[in-house]
């Protein structure tokens, strides 16, 4: 299971994230997202032993739900007070299942699944864990800026910074014993107070 895990650090950090500027950014986007799921199952099925899909939600976890969920919709009102244009149309039908679903499952099965179980597979230290899966998931959003209209660039800047403690406060969860889907979850409250600033 070590070399798959290296196979898989290999493919997400170098094929994925690095060359997403280069690659990624000049096919359709659903293309990235179809290499993310088959790199998803592919990780599930050589990592089945570690049970991911093991749900169980705590307390814990509805708490840190509702303060991200007020968190998500303060970083908008910041985005909306700093005058950073939000790209996203957020009225939009499509704009939305992928805000609230598809990009929480994905994101989160990449980082905190297929990452966070590879790093543990080659004997990485908890708090590396911790600090290559935020870094990771930051640059992933950073990348964008390679390859958007410059128009959109502050809003990359803007989201690569906060989506730091989104990332540290979701893997400090998963370190606690949290399930991938308190992960989920997680991402889905920040990404729906996110969509409620809207509303603010």
């Amino acid at each position: 299971m070590k070399t798959s895990a290296i196979v898989f650090l290999c493919l997400f950090l170098g094929l994925r994230i690095a060359l997403d500027p280069f690659i990624w950014a000049k096919l359709h986007p659903y293309l990235a997202y179809s290499f993310e799921v088959l790199l998803i199952l592919a990780a599930l099925w050589a990592f089945r032993t570690l049970r991911p899909w093991r749900a169980g939600f705590s307390k814990q976890d509805l708490g840190l739900g509702l303060i991200l969920l007020v968190g998500g919709a303060l970083i908008h009102a910041g985005a909306v007070g700093l005058e950073i244009g939000v790209p996203y149309d957020l009225t939009d039908p499509q704009t939305l299942v992928f805000l609230l679903l598809l990009a929480p499952a994905i994101e989160e099965f990449l980082f905190r699944f297929v990452l966070w179980e590879s790093l543990t597979l080659v004997k990485c230290s908890k708090l590396l864990q911790l600090q290559l899966s935020t870094l990771a998931f930051s640059l992933s959003h950073f990348v964008a800026v390679f390859s958007l209209p410059e128009a959109i660039a502050p809003f990359v800047y803007y989201q690569s910074i906060y989506v730091v403690a989104l990332a540290l406060l979701i893997g400090l969860r998963r370190q606690q014993g949290g399930s991938i889907w308190s992960a989920v979850f997680l991402h889905f409250t920040f990404n729906f107070g996110f969509y409620l600033g809207v509303y603010l």
